[in-house]
């Protein structure tokens, strides 16, 4: 037969409104010993809260839910991300809920009130990182929901990597080891198949952009300006290293353009760190090749900042939380040096592009 809070407040000889606010969320209405006498007495007795008499007696249901896409474009979360938004949550004995749903059903009107009651949440994580439905906004901005969206900038309760901050930390770096031929290399941009692409493609080129520019000097980002395969990354970064005024060191946005990079330098004979400088965006350095210096995206804190915030949304629904940028984690690697003796006496500002170039400046 389940064991019963008056059961325990029996044992104890407590009252069971002290018993019911240990085991609840109302732990600071007793004192931290009474917890922790009420808590020993649970697990010896072996009591088990029930959910159902706890969302009635409180109003919550003591879980969060994290709202995906079925569109894996739209919503991609890595495991260290959950490792993070899990951490937070355990710390208040918080559940998660992990719901799949349909755009067309998101937009209808009526069902993000019906997920927020039939999952039994309290309130949301919101994992859709672009190409967000406009009626999806408007649906939680109506409903006033409790919802934080996850890597998503939106005016407000979100939580996201801070690209740009990162891409001019990046440049300036390579600024103060001499680089003054820097470019900035986005080689997959063309290839993402979505029409709305995600917001650090632009701000990881803008950051670098504007430290180029707060040292006088013109920024140059490399994108392609036609669509070619995978395997031919290695023929046209290698055409950009041969060109006149080849760059000293390179910015990229992502791991396959870092690859290409690092391929192309190998082909060439050039040691990257010694001959030309290379910082990429990633996830983890890669296991084959040189260390290459990486801004590692943060997923765990992201997870984590995200669960606080909505935690916080929760206590206070009514008022809004501030946008929340969460640093890169700086991963050294053996790819950047100072610039190579004999690039320094040639350093320019800026660089050729010959009419039969696959790049274009922007």
């Amino acid at each position: 037969m389940a064991v019963t809070q008056k059961e325990i407040a029996t044992r104890l000889g407590l009252s069971p409104q002290a018993v019911n606010c240990a085991l609840g969320h109302r732990t600071r209405q007793v004192s931290v010993k009474t917890r922790q006498r009420v808590l020993e007495a649970a697990h010896s007795l072996g009591y088990r809260p029930n959910s159902a008499a706890m969302a009635v007696s409180t109003g919550r249901f003591n879980a969060v839910g994290l709202l995906m896409s079925r569109h894996h474009c739209q919503s991609i979360v890595f495991g260290h991300t959950l490792r993070g938004i899990h951490d937070a949550l355990d710390e208040r004995d918080i559940h998660l809920a992990i719901t799949f749903v349909d755009d067309e059903q998101l937009t209808s009107g009526q069902e993000l009130p019906k997920i927020l009651g039939h999952a039994m949440v309290d309130g949301l994580l919101l994992n859709y990182t672009h190409d967000i439905p406009p009626r999806m906004v408007e649906l939680i901005n109506r409903h006033h929901l409790s919802a934080v969206w996850i890597n998503s900038m939106q005016p407000a309760n979100c939580v996201y990597p801070d690209d740009d901050g990162a891409a001019v930390a990046a440049t300036r770096r390579l600024l103060e080891l001499g680089h003054r031929r820097i470019c900035y290399m986005d080689m997959t941009a063309s290839l993402e198949e979505s029409p709305e692409w995600h917001y650090s493609r632009r701000d990881r080129r803008d950051g670098y952009a504007r430290a180029m520019r707060d040292a006088q000097l013109e920024p140059m980002a490399i994108i392609p300006s036609r669509r070619f395969l995978h395997e031919r990354m290695v023929d046209h970064v290698r055409q950009l290293l041969q060109s006149p005024s080849a760059p000293t060191a390179v910015i990229t946005y992502g791991t396959d353009d870092s690859a290409a990079m690092a391929m192309a330098c190998m082909t060439m004979g050039l040691k990257l760190g010694v001959d030309v400088s290379l910082i990429t965006f990633g996830h983890n350095q890669s296991l084959a090749g040189p260390r290459i210096d990486t801004l590692r995206v943060p997923e765990q804190q992201l997870g984590y900042a995200a669960a606080s915030m909505l935690l916080r949304r929760i206590e206070a629904p009514s008022g809004d939380q501030p946008p929340e940028a969460i640093p890169f984690i700086d991963v050294p690697g053996e790819s950047v040096g100072p610039v190579p003796a004999r690039s320094a006496s040639t350093a320019s500002s800026s660089f050729s592009n010959s009419s039969s170039s696959p790049f274009s400046e922007v």
